[in-house]
């Protein structure tokens, strides 16, 4: 469990965000069995956004600094349940940060046959990929994809991955492309109540309907159009799709605004990328629309995801 200990008073980290900690966070592990407490590494703050478990629960994965400085100049570590600590050496790897709305990013990293595998880029600069750490060195497993992978589910024995907007299988041996457009697969898991680690949540393959053995006798796809009306069909491996069921097709009559893409700079100097919805039809007489701005409705994306049509949003 992550626990918010000592207070902190970072000098050196530079512009705050609403992500800046404010106490010490502390891995502790905790036997439910007999009750003892391992604190794996006492000087590692922990990324409360970075934490992956093991396929048989005796290690997990997390992203931790120690010292004044920010998180981009961490590591990855693997913590075991016995009270070991491991730092994960990258070489001439930077580990690669996912967007969030706060601009702090955080780090990823899953499992693949029982090694860690974590996001990095070279030092230099160049595409991030998922590398894997075991003990006989570095290993680039999505280099065989067309470009940057982005995970979908993962497994003991395999991933799935999109890239190219394809589904790729993932696998220490190499890529293949699952057959499925990315854009057609969903994830039928949800966060574990109470679960730190959240942004780095990957479901497993089962949630994807996907195995990790062979490809798919076929594929139940859910498609939501520029009006939000939402088909789920049926498409066996070969043969065509059949229509299960659509949701809000009343809406197909609603004719929505489509968001204008504007890019600036924060306060900070990152680059940021804001949305502007504009009315459908200018107001009669060519008065100005009232504005009304959402500051951080979501992470940093298209809002066709986040805010589009047939999508509640609270």
């Amino acid at each position: 469990m992550l626990i918010e200990e000592e207070d902190i008073q970072p000098l050196n980290e530079g512009p705050k965000t609403t992500a800046s900690p404010l106490r010490f966070q502390r891995l502790k592990i905790v036997d439910l069995g007999s009750g003892k407490i391992s604190v794996p590494c006492q000087s590692c703050e922990v990324m409360e956004r970075m934490l992956a478990w093991s396929e048989k629960g005796e290690e997990v994965l997390v992203f931790a600094r120690q010292g004044d400085v920010p998180f981009t100049a961490g590591r990855f570590w693997r913590f075991a349940v016995k009270g070991e600590a491991k730092a994960l050496d990258l070489g001439a790897l930077l580990p690669d940060f996912g967007p969030t709305y706060d601009t702090q990013g955080f780090a990823r990293g899953e499992w693949l046959d029982g090694d860690p595998v974590v996001a990095a880029r070279p030092r230099g600069g160049g595409r991030a990929d998922y590398w894997r750490i075991s003990q006989k060195g570095l290993q680039n497993l999505t280099a065989c994809l067309p470009d940057e992978a982005e995970t979908l589910g993962v497994s003991a024995k395999a991933w799935a991955v999109a890239a190219g907007a394809k589904v790729w299988r993932v696998t220490s041996s190499g890529c293949q492309p699952w057959g499925v457009e990315s854009s057609k697969v969903r994830s039928l898991g949800t966060r574990p109540p109470g679960f730190r680690g959240d942004q780095n949540f990957v479901p497993r393959l089962n949630q994807l309907a996907l195995s990790d053995d062979a490809a798919p006798t076929g594929t139940v796809q859910k498609i939501r159009d520029a009006h939000g009306v939402q088909t789920v069909s049926w498409t066996p491996r070969a043969g065509s799709p059949k229509v299960l069921v659509r949701v809000n097709a009343a809406l197909a009559e609603v004719e929505f605004a489509q968001p204008i893409e504007i890019r600036h700079k924060g306060l900070d100097g990152k680059d940021l990328v804001s949305w502007l919805y504009l009315p459908p039809h200018p107001k009669p007489g060519g008065d100005k629309p009232p504005v009304v701005v959402l500051p951080y409705p979501e992470s940093p994306v298209n809002p066709s995801n986040a805010l589009a049509p047939g999508r509640l949003y609270l």
